[in-house]
């Protein structure tokens, strides 16, 4: 079962996961720089990707704004230590730094500019 998610995962990339998994912007960038000032769309972007490609590959994607901003670094630390899931501090971050942007701006808390 594990290929066949990986395959979809891939696919949703592919696709550009325009929904449910929108590449970081402005606003999302906006919305991590009040708890995070360091964050630029690069670090979003980076994130994304890890989610859909690491995380993806093992699971279905839950979409962010699931999830309140708030709940999401303890729902990555968790998946961590629980499941093994192999993410160095910078990956991790920048993973946080998306999911978080993604659920702020899709539950209208988002930053212009």
């Amino acid at each position: 079962m594990r290929p066949l998610r990986r395959l979809l995962a891939f696919a949703l990339v592919g696709a550009g996961c325009s929904s449910a998994f929108p590449p970081p912007g402005a606003a999302e960038v906006g919305a991590v720089k009040r708890r995070d000032p360091a964050a630029r769309v690069e670090n979003l972007e980076h994130g994304r990707a890890l989610y859909l490609g690491k995380c993806g590959g093992c699971h279905l994607l839950i979409e962010p704004a699931q999830f309140a901003a708030d709940a999401w670094p303890e729902k990555v630390e968790r998946m961590q230590g629980e499941r093994r899931v192999h993410l160095d501090a910078e990956e991790a971050r920048d993973l946080v730094r998306y999911l978080v942007g993604a659920s702020t701006v899709a539950r209208g808390g988002g930053v212009d500019g």
